[in-house]
């Protein structure tokens, strides 16, 4: 069922490890398996998006509020930068601690 939505689901750690991914990020990105994981998916991002997606992560994980960022993907040097939205939410243990935040990320349409 997940493979079949248009959006990409995404599992991280509290720190931004990415944890699980959609095949679909595979495909818009051309990462392997072993090169989305922990912090490599931040390599498939436009290099002037890595700081703010940075940014806004960390103060979303100090805070526990949601994720709601944007930022572009591509899959090879030839291609043009896809923006995407992604937003997320903590999962908390019964000891209020952030275990994980599940999120979704989708395609932007273009706004020119």
């Amino acid at each position: 069922m997940m493979e079949l939505m248009p959006q990409i689901p995404w599992i991280i750690d509290p720190e931004g490890r990415a944890l699980d991914v959609s095949q679909r990020w595979l495909e818009i990105t051309s990462m392997t398996d072993e090169q989305w994981r922990g912090f490599g998916w931040l390599n498939a991002l436009h290099p002037d998006d890595v700081q703010p997606t940075l940014d806004a992560m960390k103060a979303a994980f100090e805070t526990g509020h949601p994720i709601d960022l944007e930022y572009r993907v591509r899959k090879s040097v030839n291609d043009p930068w896809k923006r995407m939205h992604s937003r997320g939410s903590a999962r908390f243990g019964a000891d209020g601690k952030v275990l994980c935040w599940y999120g979704c990320l989708e395609e932007v349409a273009d706004r020119s």
